[in-house]
């Protein structure tokens, strides 16, 4: 996440993980530095999936707010 209009800028990772009952499994957050838009919400992901992987998850559903300006 980088704050709007603030591109480059101090970017982060949020993830929360929820089972088929929305109940809350995990969460992640880290910061980044200065980083685009872009490049924090592809790290988001990329993140979010390694997390998943890791605690052998089969099946994920990826959910994203970003918008392509």
């Amino acid at each position: 996440m980088v704050r709007k209009g603030q591109n480059p800028g101090k970017g982060g990772v949020r993830c929360i993980f929820r089972d088929n009952n929305g109940k809350v499994l995990n969460t992640l957050s880290m910061a980044l530095g200065l980083v685009s838009n872009y490049t924090a919400e592809c790290k988001s992901i990329i993140q979010g999936l390694d997390t998943a992987t890791s605690n052998k998850w089969l099946i994920v559903w990826v959910e994203s707010d970003y918008k392509v300006q």
